[in-house]
């Protein structure tokens, strides 16, 4: 699949190429600036004198967010009865730092960190797999430190979990409890994430239908599937609620 630049036409392989694209080639920032008008954001009615910044406001906007989560959660949920509806049919009844480390040193590892940037952390996207995935907030924290956060990235305190990295201008970031990177971590990955996830699901449903096509519910692992669903489902909520910066269970393990 191929996406293309409604600003300059050009097209790319991912998604996510083609956004940072947008973001930083001259001669599209260049096209860019000569599209004017004004551009209303559907959640807040905020104007906006070119689309790409409205576009760009409705991701953070506080109302569609809510309206936006409301309305994705109604639809996991949906999602979730309809696969119990199913299995319901074929079953009668359900189955049963080290502290001694130089501070000297540790200054000299700090200012030679290279930063931590969004382009960095959307290049590696491709590395993200399924089996990061379903491994849950240590998965996501492997899949960070084997790549966007590998030799990046320092952690001060272990007990209270406070980082020390570069953000996007070079400008050196205390995080305590690294909420910030949790957040824009999350944002950034989101359009893969949910790409998988939301694949895996269709897999199996599709997994679900076969089965209750063929009348083979009594010898199948019905139950399993289940349980597989439910949890790639509240994985995707718990990492839409880590990229809107909220803090749970789930983005205290990550860290």
């Amino acid at each position: 699949m191929t996406y293309q630049c409604e600003y300059c036409s050009a097209t790319f392989n991912k998604d996510y190429t083609m956004y940072r694209h947008q973001r930083t080639a001259k001669y599209c920032l260049a096209v860019q600036d000569k599209q004017t008008g004004d551009h209303e954001c559907t959640f807040c009615s905020k104007i906006f004198s070119r689309k790409d910044n409205m576009l760009r406001h409705q991701k953070l906007c506080s109302e569609g967010g809510t309206k936006t989560h409301t309305i994705k959660s109604r639809q996991l949920e949906d999602q979730i009865e309809d696969l119990k509806q199913i299995i319901a049919k074929l079953v009668d009844r359900p189955a049963n730092v080290n502290t001694n480390t130089n501070t000297n040193n540790r200054n000299n590892v700090v200012m030679n960190l290279q930063p931590i940037t969004d382009e960095e952390i959307a290049d590696h996207l491709e590395n993200l797999t399924l089996d990061f995935i379903q491994e849950g907030a240590k998965g996501y924290a492997a899949f960070a430190n084997n790549y966007p956060f590998k030799d990046r990235l320092l952690c001060t305190d272990k007990a209270r979990k406070k980082l020390r990295y570069k953000d996007n201008d070079g400008e050196l970031i205390e995080d305590g409890g690294g909420l910030k990177l949790t957040q824009r971590f999350f944002q950034i990955i989101a359009p893969r994430n949910e790409e998988l996830i939301n694949a895996e699901y269709r897999a199996l449903q599709e997994e679900v239908q076969q089965i209750a096509d063929a009348g083979t519910g009594s010898t199948s692992n019905l139950t399993g599937l289940l349980t597989k669903a439910t949890h790639l489902q509240d994985l995707l909520v718990k990492c839409q609620q880590a990229a809107r910066g909220e803090e749970n269970e789930f983005t205290k393990e990550f860290v």
